[in-house]
């Protein structure tokens, strides 16, 4: 799926708006990954590409149709063919591994398919398959609650995985791994997207994962994007433009 975005200003507050003046494309089965400080419009960006937060202005294209100016019921079958990850999963407690993941599967199942699968799971191979890759699939049928706060975040990935979304928009899909975690479930979503011609767009804090995975890497402050680099042209005075002194260089060797 290819996102254009052009003169795009947006926030939770229109009169304050986080992104200003924003212009942006990526291709279909591009990798993106965003680096940048705290608050610096990271998760908006990717609210607004996936029609989650309108634009105070600019327009936001998901395979040149504008998302805001196409009918509610036709924008939600666009959120349909695309998967939001958020930072922190919206995973219910009581809810077993096995349903949550197979939610990832809700708007292309309808309603009365959807209702049966809460009562008698479909597709368990499917899910299972999706699980092991992040190596939770022992898991399959716990209970949510019962989760670390790292297979929490795997079990949340692992929708994904099962997801027929055809744009992958992940929100620090890493900040309740250790780093070799990090890195395998890295490897292995990008591995998946590459293989089905998926787009991601993910946002990190961990920059030396975002340098070694994505062939693409933009640099977001203030709400604007100070740099767009292949990871090997993003070098350390890139990184000090971007976050000042608030970032080990040397981690990055």
């Amino acid at each position: 799926m290819r996102i254009e975005l052009n003169g795009l200003s947006a926030g939770p507050d229109a009169a304050r708006p986080i992104l200003t003046n924003l212009n942006l494309q990526i291709g279909s089965g591009e990798q993106v990954a965003i680096i940048g400080p705290s608050g610096a419009g990271k998760t908006t960006l990717l609210h607004v590409a996936g029609l989650a937060l309108a634009p105070v202005q600019g327009t936001v294209r998901l395979d040149g149709e504008d998302g805001w100016t196409m009918r509610s019921g036709t924008r939600r079958q666009w959120r349909a063919r695309l998967l939001i990850a958020p930072q922190a999963p919206p995973l219910p407690p009581r809810q077993r591994v096995v349903t949550a993941v197979l939610a990832a599967r809700l708007a292309q199942m309808g309603f009365w398919r959807s209702l049966a699968s809460l009562i008698a799971p479909r597709d368990l191979e499917a899910v299972a398959q999706a699980l092991a890759q992040l190596d939770v699939a022992d898991k399959l049928f716990e209970r949510v609650d019962r989760l670390s706060g790292g297979e929490r975040q795997r079990v949340s990935l692992a929708r994904a995985l099962l997801s027929p979304a055809r744009l992958w928009l992940i929100d620090e899909p890493l900040s309740a791994l250790d780093p070799s975690r990090a890195r395998q479930v890295i490897e292995v979503l990008t591995s998946v997207a590459r293989a089905r011609g998926v787009t991601v767009l993910a946002s990190f804090h961990q920059v030396d994962v975002a340098l070694a995975f994505f062939p693409r890497i933009l640099g977001v402050r203030a709400g604007k994007v100070l740099f767009d680099l292949a990871p090997e042209r993003v070098g350390p005075a890139e990184l000090r433009a971007l976050y000042g002194n608030d970032i080990a260089l040397g981690d990055l060797k």
